[in-house]
């Protein structure tokens, strides 16, 4: 009898849903979650113009579809043969950093600034976004069951504190980013150095990261979207956006913050001969671009990402952290009046900042050294001086080491 084929091996969807009631359930849910939200939302013309005003939705479905992909691939095969655990780590800034945002809007509404949302259509909109954030987490932590790194319980994903934290920011985009993006910007921030330290944590996987977080901004947007079905003519949006608009900007400038999933490309040898594989890992990413002549910047950027290694006899042999200091030239275009597309090469050195010693241990490698990056970004205003950018990067370490990066992220553009 042929042996079925394993889902880490399948490259279709059509396998994905096929393979289990759970997938299959999972699937659904993202499916039906993705698509409520995109009933009502107005009419548009062009995919750029989608993408000003479905931004949040746009953002959750990639961050919840590539999580579901990374741990189907390669993060519950690894969790099966997890023996020992990864060391713990917790400084206690996931539990305030999650809540940040939260508490930085309360201390408006206190201090009586006005939100776009009426009282009742707040209120029914928080109740039904938490209904939905709880409910999709905890009923994916009980019926996943998977081991964390750290070897605590099973109930490693979806990550709570990922969705409570992103969620947290985009209430805060919803009802108070009219009054300065840099608030908006900072409440993004913040959800994503609480979702980073996760995994840097040994807390959750990238992929348990990836899907709360997807979690959290889809159910801020299903949340608003019910109350308004079932409010009906009583919830109320106060319009206080200016129209964002890239008209009479030769030169785009812009500094802030992303965040994506590295993946490794080749593998190496260790002792005795078994090849190892770093596993796709989160990577974080602070990055000014500067406009010195029509069409043609400088790019800076600092990025640090964590990644597992995968053990010569199955499972993880250690978590590794890497740090990356980067600049050069880049080019870029606008795209209609609030697009933009840029190219960059960037250089630069990497350097592990945690795991070297046991890697040496392990095997006769050292992914350090000079950095080559170039890459391709796009994107557009989705209010005033506020960019949101997708990115995909290739980079090199030393020639020998190579990992392509898609990323998501938000910049103040001046």
């Amino acid at each position: 009898m042929q042996s079925r084929r394993p889902f880490c091996y399948s490259a279709s969807w059509v396998s994905l849903a096929a393979s289990s009631w759970r997938r299959r359930c999972v699937l659904g849910l993202a499916a039906w979650f993705f698509l409520l939200g995109a009933k009502g939302a107005p009419s548009v013309r062009d995919s750029l113009a989608w993408l000003r005003t479905g931004d949040v939705l746009l953002t959750g479905g990639i961050l919840a579809g590539g999580g579901l992909l990374l741990h189907e691939r390669s993060e519950r095969p690894l969790a099966r043969q997890l023996n020992p655990p990864l060391p713990h780590h917790g400084n206690g800034l996931d539990d305030v950093g999650r809540w940040l945002p939260t508490a930085v809007r309360l201390g408006l509404r206190v201090a009586g600034m006005e939100g776009r949302s009426n009282v009742s259509r707040l209120v029914v909109g928080r109740l039904s976004g938490w209904a939905f954030n709880i409910g999709l987490t905890y009923g994916l932590k009980h019926t996943v069951h998977t081991l964390r790194p750290d070897g605590s319980d099973r109930k490693s994903t979806p990550s709570g504190h990922a969705a409570v934290a992103l969620m947290s920011a985009a209430v805060m985009q919803e009802e108070y980013g009219y009054l300065h993006p840099l608030l908006v910007l900072g409440s993004y921030a913040t959800a994503t150095a609480t979702a980073f330290n996760r995994t840097r944590g040994n807390h959750h996987y990238a992929g348990d990261v990836l899907m709360g977080s997807g979690i959290g901004l889809l159910s801020t947007k299903m949340g608003y979207r019910l109350g308004d079905l079932l409010l009906r003519g009583h919830a109320k949006v106060y319009t206080r956006y200016q129209t964002a608009s890239l008209e009479g900007v030769d030169r785009l400038s812009d500094v802030g913050f992303g965040g994506g999933c590295a993946l490794p490309l080749n593998r190496f040898s260790a002792y005795g001969g078994k090849r190892l594989k770093f596993q796709p890992g989160l990577q974080t990413d602070i990055t000014g671009s500067v406009s010195i002549a029509h069409g043609v910047g400088l790019t800076a950027r600092v990025a640090d990402g964590y990644f597992l290694l995968s053990s010569p006899s199955g499972g993880i042999a250690l978590g590794a952290e890497q740090l990356a200091l980067l600049g050069g030239p880049h080019v870029q275009t606008k795209v209609g009046d609030a697009g933009f597309v840029r190219v960059q090469a960037l250089a630069g050195f990497s350097a592990m900042t945690s795991g070297r010693g046991r890697l040496k241990e392990i095997a006769p490698v050292n992914p350090q050294g000079f950095q080559m990056t170039t890459g391709l970004t796009g994107g557009c205003l989705v209010q005033q001086h506020l960019l949101l950018r997708l990115g995909m990067d290739f980079s090199t370490i030393k020639g020998r080491y190579h990992y392509l990066t898609p990323s998501v992220g938000l910049s103040y553009a001046f």
